[in-house]
């Protein structure tokens, strides 16, 4: 399936295989170059190429960890915003209605292929999935649109949707327990710093206990460390 715009897809469409079905730095990287110019080539978009384009990503490292696609995407005039953690439910469109139209159309479309094609492989899959895809209704998309305040035609001001979804937000002091502190807490954390801390805290203990010990049995000749 090497056009897979004869398949029902939108242009510049690709898929991308990797070992565990998750996004990898070098398969986004494949990406991006295909991506940059399907987005230039929207409808409206294209209409303007000197103006800049706002692509709003996740904060899954590569998307924000590669240079390559950060330089590429600059060079395409587009300009990448990351979400703050734990807002995906209230930012991105797809995770509304198109999301839940997607794998119902899917599934419906596995029920009723299952028995005819028996073995399935990773291309029955992405056929499958065009078609089912291809099912969803436009005034779904506008519907998952509105939800997230994206929609043109139905935006509100900014301070008024931070009220409506306030109570589906996390803020800092909801989210981290009050409790009393302490002088552990400005630690580094990770189980090898706080090895190599104990380790150096026995070491001068050991020290402090040996010192006097040491200085009646040698005298001077024994120059002591603090660590």
């Amino acid at each position: 399936m090497e056009n897979l715009e004869k398949h029902g897809a939108p242009a510049n469409s690709k898929v991308i295989m990797t070992p565990n079905a998750y996004m990898t730095d070098e398969a986004w990287e494949e990406a991006t170059e295909i991506l940059a110019k399907g987005l230039r080539n929207l409808p409206v978009v294209c209409d303007y190429p000197d103006w800049w384009f706002i692509l709003t990503l996740d904060g899954y490292g590569s998307h924000l960890n590669v240079y390559k696609t950060l330089k590429i995407f600059s060079d395409y005039k587009i300009m990448l915003v990351k979400e703050e953690g734990d807002t995906s439910h209230v930012n991105q469109a797809y995770d509304q209605s198109v999301a839940k139209a997607d794998k119902r159309h899917v599934r419906e479309w596995l029920e009723k292929i299952r028995h005819k094609i028996g073995i399935f492989n990773q291309w029955t899959l992405i056929s499958t999935c065009l078609v089912a895809l291809k099912s969803v209704l436009p005034s779904t998309w506008e519907d998952s649109f509105k939800k997230v305040n994206l929609h043109p035609d139905y935006r509100v001001p900014f301070d008024e949707w931070l009220k409506r979804i306030d109570d589906q937000l996390e803020t800092g002091e909801r989210f981290f327990v009050e409790r009393e502190a302490s002088m552990f807490d400005a630690m580094p954390c990770g189980k090898p710093f706080l090895e190599s801390y104990v380790t150096s805290l026995l070491l001068l203990l050991t020290c402090s206990i040996l010192q006097p010990i040491l200085l009646r049995q040698f005298g001077q000749r024994i120059t002591y460390c603090n660590l």
